[in-house]
């Protein structure tokens, strides 16, 4: 492995053993601690910002070590006597807490993998449509329009995460670790607001609530706080478009597609509450989220074109 990737991996390590053992007791102490590890935790993503599966990782476990730091001060003492147990809580996003006695769960661990099997079987129909022309060499639509492209990308992104996300719980859950759930059927939302906070990455979603959300006041018509929710969680995506991606030239698409996501969350609510507008009908509801998405997700997927380029998503299926 090359020194720079080395180097940024042992910056993390170093911020999450500094994480671990940083006092948490004043305010001044929670905010210079808080900065320090988010300063080696994100500047170690910095170090490798280049389209590899490297940098990928390294996008990714920055930002969960940044906001696992937030929740640590409160579930410190349950990993006391458990160092192992820190350690894979800091790195490892399903893993909710320690138990006293680490054992063999062999049924929640074949749950785990059934609805992982069912989420990639639920991904077939666009897995179809984008890879049969590179592995059939007989794709079943040569240029596909763009509302095409997204639906697919929407479709299997919606269904191969959580079928990941439950194959990377599978070891906590065999050793009987509690974890906390991440996604919920994102394709069955039937708004943006059940998406974002019921279905889709439920680990930002419990972050948000603690941290941002219910300090500004919470409620059903805080859009101050709501609109930074977002935009919080547009810049998180923003930085691990860049250092994944290794390039800036998109700076902004993940930022204003999250911001897209907070209006469409507050147009519902105001919808809602103005015109008192009963629920649609199921399979009304579906299409219209699902064409919402389709519609926005270009913002997101863009920026995120050089690494779905290490998957071998064929360039036609791409904006």
């Amino acid at each position: 492995m090359p020194l720079r990737p080395l180097l940024a991996f042992a910056l993390l390590f170093l911020a999450v053993g500094f994480a671990q053992r940083a006092a948490y007791v004043t305010r001044a102490q929670r905010i210079a601690n808080r900065g320090l590890v988010g300063v080696g935790a994100l500047g170690a993503g910095f170090l490798v910002a280049a389209p590899n599966w490297a940098s990928v990782s390294l996008s990714l476990l920055s930002v969960i070590v940044l906001t696992r730091c937030f929740d640590w001060p409160r579930l410190k003492p349950e990993f006391s006597g458990h160092p192992l147990g820190a350690w894979i809580w800091f790195l490892h996003p399903p893993t909710a807490g320690w138990p006293e006695h680490v054992r063999l769960d062999l049924t929640a661990a074949s749950r785990c993998l059934l609805r992982s099997a069912l989420y990639v079987l639920s991904a077939v129909p666009a897995l179809a449509l984008v890879y049969s022309g590179p592995v059939f060499d007989a794709p079943l639509i040569d240029a596909p329009p763009p509302w095409l492209r997204s639906a697919a990308f929407c479709w299997g992104f919606a269904t191969l995460s959580p079928a990941f996300v439950e194959v990377l719980a599978l070891p906590a859950v065999l050793m009987g670790i509690p974890v906390a759930p991440i996604f919920n059927w994102p394709l069955v939302s039937r708004s943006p607001a059940e998406f974002w906070s019921r279905r889709w990455n439920l680990y930002v979603a419990r972050f948000a609530s603690r941290h941002v959300y219910l300090p500004l006041g919470g409620g059903r018509a805080n859009w101050k706080a709501m609109g930074l929710v977002f935009l919080i969680s547009g810049v998180m995506h923003e930085y691990v478009a860049i250092v994944a991606c290794g390039s800036s030239g998109t700076f902004g698409y993940m930022t204003s597609f999250f911001l897209l996501q907070g209006a469409g969350v507050v147009a519902q609510h105001l919808v809602r509450r103005r015109l008192r507008w009963r629920r649609w009908p199921l399979p009304v509801a579906l299409g219209v989220h699902f064409a919402w998405m389709v519609l926005t997700v270009p913002l997101f997927m863009i920026p995120l074109q050089p690494v779905l380029e290490l998957l071998a998503y064929p360039k036609a299926w791409l904006h």
